[in-house]
């Protein structure tokens, strides 16, 4: 047998050779493939109509997840020390904060357009903010919420942060002629400042929570304020009163999916999950029928109950 004869017999295949390869590459197909015909359309099969949309979305490839974010999560946010006008921070402001180069500067070349920020939602126009960002910064931003709203009062809007400790009793700016108990949710800057225990800093705290919140239901809400003790709490009580029906209740049925997720017990699923059950089966007719949203359950819509309404 010659050399180029044995070669020329490798390059032969048997029909059965043939038949077996051809098996293996549908093998091979197959295994590759499945997995994702299972997860797209066998699994999502047996999802309920309501949350089958948001299911099918949390699938899809988040293409500027990284980018926006880039690991948000794992990053640490300095929040300033007093209110901003976002249209006016530089590029070296917005790092301190926390956001990367590339972010701070997506943010001027996006302003540098003649694009002006008007209201506090327009931040999330901001392609390096994310929700859950805007949320921290949401207290600082000095801007009105609505074209419609202005800054009543400029001491009440201050967010000078100084330490717990300083109860502010010393100050000369007391309001003396202040009759206690006063309300938690309508007390102005300077009458909860005046509160022995309170002084500037609890007095920033409060009315941070009632505008997140849209108002205070139970002055257990204080617990988690900075050195806030139990003693101290108790010893509040004698001074503010907690009136939940000065609460201002939140339409779930207007909210914007933004806004629904501005409330620090809405999550952006849950938001996103209300706006699709809202729009696919219209309007809600009871807060109960929230619990129709799979993030959504008995023991946190007991929660939202006194924030939200249907009308």
């Amino acid at each position: 047998m010659s050399d180029a004869g044995w070669d020329s017999d490798w390059l032969i295949f048997s029909k059965r050779a043939r038949n077996g390869a051809f098996v293996l590459l549908i093998l091979f197909v197959l295994i590759a493939i499945l997995p994702r015909i299972y997860r797209n359309y066998i699994q999502q099969s047996s999802l309920s109509p309501e949350i089958k949309e948001i299911a099918i979305s949390e699938t899809l490839p988040q293409e500027n997840a990284g980018e926006k974010g880039e690991a948000d999560g794992e990053r640490e946010f300095k929040l300033p020390d007093q209110q901003f006008d976002p249209n006016k921070l530089t590029n070296e402001q917005w790092m301190e904060i926390g956001l990367t180069e590339k972010q701070a500067n997506s943010i001027q070349n996006y302003l540098n357009t003649g694009a002006e920020l008007e209201i506090k939602s327009d931040v999330l126009k901001l392609y390096a903010i994310d929700e859950d960002l805007y949320k921290k910064l949401y207290p600082y931003i000095d801007l009105p919420e609505t074209k419609n709203t202005s800054i009543k009062n400029n001491e009440q809007n201050s967010v000078e942060r100084i330490s717990p400790d300083d109860d502010g009793s010393s100050n000369d700016d007391k309001e003396k002629s202040v009759k206690y108990p006063i309300s938690v949710n309508t007390a102005s800057f300077s009458e909860l400042k005046s509160v022995p225990g309170i002084g500037k800093y609890y007095a920033e705290e409060i009315i941070s929570l009632r505008k997140a919140y849209g108002g205070i239901i139970a002055l257990d809400q204080l617990k988690d304020f900075y050195k806030m003790t139990p003693a101290k709490l108790d010893s509040l009580s004698n001074y503010l009163d907690v009136d939940p029906g000065e609460v201002n209740r939140k339409n779930i049925n207007s909210l914007s999916r933004e806004e629904l997720a501005l409330h620090p017990d809405i999550t952006t699923d849950m938001a996103k999950s209300i706006i699709y059950l809202r729009e696919n089966y219209g309007p809600f007719e009871s807060v109960d029928q929230l619990l129709q949203s799979p993030y959504i359950d008995g023991e946190l819509l007991d929660k939202l109950k006194p924030y939200i309404s249907t009308e």
